[in-house]
């Protein structure tokens, strides 16, 4: 997995490429969570176009994000969902706690 943060303003662009497996999920809570709670007022963009899979570990630390951006009047939003991915969300119910675009 690769991840690259971009924050301007009350906005933060997360691209995301790869896979997150378990052990990326784990990564991606220690390296980049703080960071994106911080600025969790504004909007954050997960652009995930070259996202190849996703882990129900790395599902459990973007409810986490969810629940504190929405705490502090923000949102979560995703981009370029792949229809395999986007499927996951649906079922899971990650649909309604995160708007897709």
């Amino acid at each position: 997995m690769k991840c690259k943060i971009k924050t301007k303003d009350d906005s933060t662009v997360c691209t995301l490429q790869g896979k997150i497996g378990t052990k990326e999920a784990d990564e991606f809570a220690a390296k980049y969570l703080p960071q994106l709670i911080d600025n969790a007022g504004g909007t954050i963009l997960f652009k995930c176009e070259d996202l190849e899979f996703i882990s129900s570990s790395w599902l459990r630390k973007l409810l986490t994000l969810a629940k504190n951006v929405a705490d502090k009047g923000g949102k979560v939003t995703l981009s370029g969902i792949r229809p395999e991915l986007r499927e996951v969300l649906d079922v899971t119910g990650f649909t309604t706690i995160v708007e897709i675009v």
